[in-house]
Protein backbone atom coordinates (compact mmCIF):
# COMPACT_ATOMS: atom_id res chain seq x y z
CA UNK A 1 0.00 0.00 0.00
CA UNK A 2 1.45 3.36 -0.96
CA UNK A 3 1.86 6.13 1.54
CA UNK A 4 -0.77 8.75 2.28
CA UNK A 5 0.43 12.31 2.82
CA UNK A 6 -1.53 13.79 5.66
CA UNK A 7 -2.77 17.26 6.36
CA UNK A 8 -1.93 18.22 9.93
CA UNK A 9 -2.39 21.21 12.16
CA UNK A 10 0.24 22.48 14.53
CA UNK A 11 -0.20 25.77 16.31
CA UNK A 12 2.30 26.91 18.92
CA UNK A 13 1.03 29.29 21.58
CA UNK A 14 3.88 31.62 22.48
CA UNK A 15 2.33 33.79 25.15
CA UNK A 16 -0.96 34.42 26.93
CA UNK A 17 -2.34 37.87 26.22
CA UNK A 18 -4.21 39.82 28.86
CA UNK A 19 -6.10 43.04 28.39
CA UNK A 20 -4.30 46.15 29.51
CA UNK A 21 -4.72 49.91 29.40
CA UNK A 22 -4.97 51.55 25.99
CA UNK A 23 -1.59 52.83 24.84
CA UNK A 24 -1.37 55.19 21.88
CA UNK A 25 1.33 54.02 19.46
CA UNK A 26 1.76 54.30 15.71
CA UNK A 27 1.15 51.08 13.85
CA UNK A 28 3.67 49.14 11.82
CA UNK A 29 2.70 46.82 8.96
CA UNK A 30 3.96 43.29 8.42
CA UNK A 31 3.24 41.72 5.04
CA UNK A 32 1.97 38.16 4.68
CA UNK A 33 5.54 37.07 3.83
CA UNK A 34 7.05 38.66 6.95
CA UNK A 35 10.20 37.10 8.37
CA UNK A 36 11.33 36.83 11.97
CA UNK A 37 14.08 39.37 11.29
CA UNK A 38 11.39 41.88 10.30
CA UNK A 39 9.77 41.65 13.72
CA UNK A 40 12.80 40.91 15.85
CA UNK A 41 15.89 42.67 14.45
CA UNK A 42 19.09 40.72 15.00
CA UNK A 43 17.53 37.26 15.16
CA UNK A 44 18.54 36.51 11.56
CA UNK A 45 22.03 35.75 12.86
CA UNK A 46 20.81 32.40 14.21
CA UNK A 47 20.22 31.28 10.60
CA UNK A 48 23.37 30.35 8.63
CA UNK A 49 24.44 33.13 6.30
CA UNK A 50 21.21 35.03 7.11
CA UNK A 51 19.39 32.76 4.67
CA UNK A 52 15.77 33.41 3.77
CA UNK A 53 13.12 31.29 2.03
CA UNK A 54 10.23 32.48 -0.14
CA UNK A 55 7.34 30.28 -1.32
CA UNK A 56 5.25 31.09 -4.40
CA UNK A 57 2.24 29.16 -5.66
CA UNK A 58 0.37 26.36 -3.94
CA UNK A 59 2.06 24.43 -1.11
CA UNK A 60 1.00 22.08 1.67
CA UNK A 61 3.17 23.24 4.54
CA UNK A 62 4.15 21.66 7.86
CA UNK A 63 3.86 18.03 6.71
CA UNK A 64 4.52 16.02 9.90
CA UNK A 65 3.89 12.35 9.09
CA UNK A 66 7.53 11.39 8.46
CA UNK A 67 10.84 11.77 10.25
CA UNK A 68 11.64 15.09 8.62
CA UNK A 69 14.63 17.19 9.55
CA UNK A 70 13.32 19.65 12.13
CA UNK A 71 10.01 17.77 12.34
CA UNK A 72 8.23 19.26 9.32
CA UNK A 73 8.47 19.58 5.55
CA UNK A 74 6.67 21.43 2.75
CA UNK A 75 5.29 19.60 -0.28
CA UNK A 76 3.51 20.40 -3.52
CA UNK A 77 2.35 18.63 -6.65
CA UNK A 78 1.28 21.74 -8.54
CA UNK A 79 3.00 22.88 -11.70
CA UNK A 80 1.51 25.62 -13.84
CA UNK A 81 -1.92 25.40 -15.46
CA UNK A 82 -0.46 23.56 -18.50
CA UNK A 83 1.67 21.05 -16.58
CA UNK A 84 2.16 17.64 -18.27
CA UNK A 85 0.09 15.75 -15.70
CA UNK A 86 -3.54 17.01 -15.59
CA UNK A 87 -4.00 16.07 -11.91
CA UNK A 88 -0.90 18.12 -11.06
CA UNK A 89 -1.93 21.40 -12.67
CA UNK A 90 -2.56 24.53 -10.65
CA UNK A 91 -5.67 26.57 -11.24
CA UNK A 92 -6.03 29.40 -13.73
CA UNK A 93 -3.82 32.39 -12.88
CA UNK A 94 -2.00 30.37 -10.18
CA UNK A 95 1.76 30.15 -10.83
CA UNK A 96 3.70 26.92 -10.61
CA UNK A 97 4.76 26.15 -7.05
CA UNK A 98 8.26 27.45 -6.46
CA UNK A 99 10.55 27.96 -3.48
CA UNK A 100 13.53 30.34 -3.47
CA UNK A 101 16.41 30.14 -0.99
CA UNK A 102 18.61 33.24 -0.71
CA UNK A 103 21.86 32.58 1.17
CA UNK A 104 25.49 33.54 1.65
CA UNK A 105 28.01 30.73 1.30
CA UNK A 106 30.11 28.52 -0.95
CA UNK A 107 27.72 25.61 -1.41
CA UNK A 108 24.18 24.38 -0.83
CA UNK A 109 22.22 21.13 -0.73
CA UNK A 110 18.50 20.58 -1.10
CA UNK A 111 17.17 18.00 1.37
CA UNK A 112 13.87 16.37 0.38
CA UNK A 113 12.52 12.87 -0.24
CA UNK A 114 12.52 10.10 -2.84
CA UNK A 115 9.84 7.46 -3.27
CA UNK A 116 7.23 5.80 -5.48
CA UNK A 117 4.90 8.85 -5.42
CA UNK A 118 7.52 11.55 -5.91
CA UNK A 119 7.68 13.78 -8.97
CA UNK A 120 9.93 16.20 -10.85
CA UNK A 121 11.28 19.69 -10.23
CA UNK A 122 13.65 22.02 -12.08
CA UNK A 123 16.50 23.54 -10.08
CA UNK A 124 17.97 27.00 -10.71
CA UNK A 125 21.20 28.29 -9.17
CA UNK A 126 21.65 32.07 -9.39
CA UNK A 127 18.96 32.08 -12.07
CA UNK A 128 20.62 29.42 -14.27
CA UNK A 129 18.92 26.05 -14.75
CA UNK A 130 20.77 23.10 -13.26
CA UNK A 131 18.46 20.56 -14.85
CA UNK A 132 15.50 18.48 -13.73
CA UNK A 133 15.47 16.40 -10.56
CA UNK A 134 13.38 13.22 -10.72
CA UNK A 135 12.63 12.18 -7.13
CA UNK A 136 10.92 8.90 -8.09
CA UNK A 137 12.47 5.85 -6.48
CA UNK A 138 10.97 2.40 -6.01
CA UNK A 139 13.14 1.01 -3.26
CA UNK A 140 11.17 -2.22 -2.97
CA UNK A 141 11.31 -5.02 -5.60
CA UNK A 142 8.87 -4.70 -8.50
CA UNK A 143 5.33 -5.74 -7.73
CA UNK A 144 5.57 -4.93 -4.03
CA UNK A 145 4.56 -1.76 -2.18
CA UNK A 146 7.03 1.09 -2.38
CA UNK A 147 8.60 3.10 0.44
CA UNK A 148 10.28 6.46 0.89
CA UNK A 149 13.78 7.75 1.46
CA UNK A 150 13.34 10.59 3.93
CA UNK A 151 15.88 13.42 4.38
CA UNK A 152 17.39 12.54 1.00
CA UNK A 153 19.79 14.90 -0.78
CA UNK A 154 18.17 15.79 -4.11
CA UNK A 155 20.61 18.42 -5.33
CA UNK A 156 23.96 19.74 -4.16
CA UNK A 157 26.75 22.02 -5.31
CA UNK A 158 30.07 23.12 -3.80
CA UNK A 159 32.89 25.45 -4.75
CA UNK A 160 30.77 28.58 -5.29
CA UNK A 161 32.31 32.02 -4.93
CA UNK A 162 31.88 33.09 -1.33
CA UNK A 163 28.98 35.54 -1.29
CA UNK A 164 25.23 35.85 -1.95
CA UNK A 165 23.47 33.19 -4.05
CA UNK A 166 19.98 31.93 -4.81
CA UNK A 167 18.65 28.40 -5.20
CA UNK A 168 15.19 27.98 -6.74
CA UNK A 169 13.12 24.79 -6.98
CA UNK A 170 10.18 24.86 -9.39
CA UNK A 171 7.53 22.12 -9.25
CA UNK A 172 6.89 20.90 -12.80
CA UNK A 173 3.64 18.98 -12.30
CA UNK A 174 5.36 16.09 -14.06
CA UNK A 175 6.58 12.64 -13.07
CA UNK A 176 8.40 9.50 -14.02
CA UNK A 177 6.05 7.12 -15.86
CA UNK A 178 6.43 4.64 -12.99
CA UNK A 179 5.51 7.19 -10.29
CA UNK A 180 1.95 7.48 -9.00
CA UNK A 181 2.05 11.26 -8.46
CA UNK A 182 4.04 14.50 -8.79
CA UNK A 183 4.93 15.21 -5.13
CA UNK A 184 7.98 17.41 -4.53
CA UNK A 185 9.26 17.71 -0.95
CA UNK A 186 11.30 20.55 0.56
CA UNK A 187 12.60 19.42 3.94
CA UNK A 188 15.67 21.59 4.57
CA UNK A 189 18.75 23.20 3.00
CA UNK A 190 22.36 22.60 4.02
CA UNK A 191 24.55 25.66 3.49
CA UNK A 192 28.35 25.59 3.17
CA UNK A 193 30.43 28.57 4.22
CA UNK A 194 31.21 30.56 7.34
CA UNK A 195 29.03 30.01 9.21
CA UNK A 196 27.63 26.77 7.81
CA UNK A 197 24.65 24.71 8.88
CA UNK A 198 21.08 23.70 8.14
CA UNK A 199 18.07 25.93 7.65
CA UNK A 200 14.65 24.29 7.81
CA UNK A 201 12.09 24.57 5.02
CA UNK A 202 10.01 27.00 7.07
CA UNK A 203 12.88 29.47 7.26
CA UNK A 204 12.86 32.35 9.75
CA UNK A 205 9.18 33.03 9.17
CA UNK A 206 6.95 35.11 11.39
CA UNK A 207 3.90 34.14 9.31
CA UNK A 208 3.53 30.36 9.14
CA UNK A 209 1.01 28.69 6.84
CA UNK A 210 -0.55 25.37 7.87
CA UNK A 211 -2.50 23.36 5.33
CA UNK A 212 -2.74 24.38 1.67
CA UNK A 213 -2.25 28.02 0.68
CA UNK A 214 -1.53 29.84 -2.56
CA UNK A 215 1.23 32.31 -1.76
CA UNK A 216 2.69 35.19 -3.73
CA UNK A 217 -0.59 36.05 -5.49
CA UNK A 218 -0.11 39.37 -7.30
CA UNK A 219 -3.38 39.49 -9.24
CA UNK A 220 -4.85 42.30 -7.10
CA UNK A 221 -3.57 45.62 -5.67
CA UNK A 222 -2.52 44.09 -2.37
CA UNK A 223 -0.57 45.80 0.37
CA UNK A 224 3.08 45.09 -0.41
CA UNK A 225 2.17 43.70 -3.83
CA UNK A 226 1.24 40.10 -2.92
CA UNK A 227 -1.09 38.11 -0.69
CA UNK A 228 -1.77 34.51 0.34
CA UNK A 229 -5.16 32.85 0.07
CA UNK A 230 -6.78 29.50 0.79
CA UNK A 231 -10.01 27.70 -0.05
CA UNK A 232 -9.57 25.07 2.70
CA UNK A 233 -9.08 22.70 -0.18
CA UNK A 234 -9.03 18.93 0.38
CA UNK A 235 -6.01 18.02 -1.70
CA UNK A 236 -5.34 14.61 -3.24
CA UNK A 237 -3.99 12.22 -0.64
CA UNK A 238 -4.30 14.61 2.28
CA UNK A 239 -6.65 13.12 4.83
CA UNK A 240 -10.00 14.92 5.21
CA UNK A 241 -11.59 15.87 8.49
CA UNK A 242 -13.27 13.21 10.60
CA UNK A 243 -16.68 14.38 9.42
CA UNK A 244 -15.85 13.31 5.87
CA UNK A 245 -16.70 9.67 4.99
CA UNK A 246 -13.32 9.37 3.26
CA UNK A 247 -11.46 10.08 6.50
CA UNK A 248 -10.75 6.43 7.26
CA UNK A 249 -9.66 5.47 3.76
CA UNK A 250 -6.01 4.62 3.30
CA UNK A 251 -4.99 5.56 -0.24
CA UNK A 252 -2.09 7.16 -2.05
CA UNK A 253 -1.83 10.82 -2.93
CA UNK A 254 -3.34 10.21 -6.37
CA UNK A 255 -6.30 8.36 -4.90
CA UNK A 256 -8.46 11.21 -3.60
CA UNK A 257 -10.25 13.80 -5.70
CA UNK A 258 -10.75 17.44 -4.86
CA UNK A 259 -13.33 18.43 -2.27
CA UNK A 260 -13.86 20.89 0.53
CA UNK A 261 -12.53 20.69 4.04
CA UNK A 262 -15.00 21.19 6.88
CA UNK A 263 -12.69 23.83 8.27
CA UNK A 264 -10.30 22.92 11.07
CA UNK A 265 -6.91 22.33 9.47
CA UNK A 266 -5.93 25.36 7.40
CA UNK A 267 -4.42 28.31 9.26
CA UNK A 268 -2.08 31.27 8.90
CA UNK A 269 -0.29 32.01 12.18
CA UNK A 270 1.38 35.39 12.70
CA UNK A 271 3.87 35.84 15.54
CA UNK A 272 4.48 39.42 16.63
CA UNK A 273 5.65 41.67 19.43
CA UNK A 274 3.21 44.42 20.36
CA UNK A 275 0.04 45.43 22.18
CA UNK A 276 -2.51 45.14 19.40
CA UNK A 277 -2.87 43.53 15.95
CA UNK A 278 -5.18 43.79 12.95
CA UNK A 279 -5.65 41.30 10.10
CA UNK A 280 -5.77 42.91 6.65
CA UNK A 281 -7.47 40.85 3.93
CA UNK A 282 -10.08 41.05 1.19
CA UNK A 283 -13.85 40.95 0.84
CA UNK A 284 -15.82 39.97 -2.23
CA UNK A 285 -18.55 37.85 -3.85
CA UNK A 286 -16.51 34.61 -3.63
CA UNK A 287 -15.12 35.01 -0.12
CA UNK A 288 -15.77 32.72 2.85
CA UNK A 289 -15.63 32.63 6.63
CA UNK A 290 -12.74 32.35 9.08
CA UNK A 291 -12.16 31.86 12.79
CA UNK A 292 -9.65 34.11 14.56
CA UNK A 293 -7.48 33.07 17.52
CA UNK A 294 -5.25 35.22 19.70
CA UNK A 295 -2.63 33.37 21.72
CA UNK A 296 -4.44 30.11 20.98
CA UNK A 297 -7.84 31.28 22.21
CA UNK A 298 -10.81 31.63 19.85
CA UNK A 299 -11.76 35.31 19.97
CA UNK A 300 -14.04 35.61 16.94
CA UNK A 301 -15.81 32.79 15.11
CA UNK A 302 -17.13 33.01 11.58
CA UNK A 303 -15.66 36.28 10.35
CA UNK A 304 -17.70 36.72 7.15
CA UNK A 305 -15.66 38.18 4.30
CA UNK A 306 -18.48 38.09 1.74
CA UNK A 307 -19.34 41.36 -0.01
CA UNK A 308 -21.26 42.20 -3.15
CA UNK A 309 -18.21 43.79 -4.77
CA UNK A 310 -14.53 42.95 -4.35
CA UNK A 311 -12.32 45.09 -2.15
CA UNK A 312 -8.69 44.59 -1.10
CA UNK A 313 -6.71 45.89 1.91
CA UNK A 314 -9.70 45.56 4.21
CA UNK A 315 -9.24 45.40 8.04
CA UNK A 316 -11.13 42.20 8.85
CA UNK A 317 -10.26 41.84 12.53
CA UNK A 318 -8.68 44.02 15.21
CA UNK A 319 -7.71 42.57 18.57
CA UNK A 320 -8.35 44.00 21.99
CA UNK A 321 -5.42 45.70 23.69
CA UNK A 322 -2.89 43.02 24.70
CA UNK A 323 -0.28 42.80 27.39
CA UNK A 324 3.06 44.07 26.06
CA UNK A 325 5.06 41.12 24.74
CA UNK A 326 5.08 38.37 22.13
CA UNK A 327 1.73 37.07 20.86
CA UNK A 328 0.26 34.94 18.09
CA UNK A 329 -2.68 35.61 15.79
CA UNK A 330 -4.15 32.66 13.88
CA UNK A 331 -6.57 32.88 10.93
CA UNK A 332 -8.38 29.57 10.46
CA UNK A 333 -10.07 28.93 7.10
CA UNK A 334 -13.42 27.30 7.83
CA UNK A 335 -14.36 26.13 4.34
CA UNK A 336 -17.90 27.51 4.69
CA UNK A 337 -19.55 30.73 3.56
CA UNK A 338 -22.40 33.17 3.56
CA UNK A 339 -25.27 31.65 1.51
CA UNK A 340 -24.89 34.52 -0.97
CA UNK A 341 -21.22 33.84 -1.62
CA UNK A 342 -19.96 31.85 -4.57
CA UNK A 343 -16.82 30.60 -2.83
CA UNK A 344 -15.00 30.04 0.46
CA UNK A 345 -11.70 31.89 -0.12
CA UNK A 346 -9.88 33.65 2.70
CA UNK A 347 -7.13 36.19 1.96
CA UNK A 348 -4.19 37.10 4.20
CA UNK A 349 -2.71 40.34 2.88
CA UNK A 350 -0.93 41.94 5.84
CA UNK A 351 -1.02 42.60 9.59
CA UNK A 352 -1.00 45.97 11.34
CA UNK A 353 0.80 45.82 14.69
CA UNK A 354 0.79 48.42 17.44
CA UNK A 355 4.35 48.17 18.80
CA UNK A 356 5.28 48.27 22.45
CA UNK A 357 8.56 50.13 22.18
CA UNK A 358 10.05 50.65 25.59
CA UNK A 359 7.40 48.64 27.39
CA UNK A 360 8.35 45.89 29.82
CA UNK A 361 8.22 42.48 28.06
CA UNK A 362 9.01 43.73 24.53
Amino acid sequence: MTITWLRALMCSVLAAGAAGPVVAHAQTRAEETASTATNYPGTASIYPGTASITYVGKWHTTEITRNWSGGTAALSIWGNSSAPEPQCRSGTNVPAAKVKLSFNGTGVRWIGARGPELGMAEVFLDGVSQGIVDAYLDVIPAGQPGADQIQAELFGVSGLADGPHTLEIEVLGDKNRASTSCVVVVDAFDIEGTPSGRIQESGPAAVTYFGTWIQGDDSRPYSGGTAAYSDAELDPGIVPTKDDPRYFQSVGIAGLGYGWNEGVTTRAVFTFSGTRVAWIGSTGPRMGKANVYVDGQLVQAGVDTYALTEQTRVPLFTSAVLRAGIHSLAIEVRGDKNPLSGGVSIVVDAFDVTPCTGAVGC
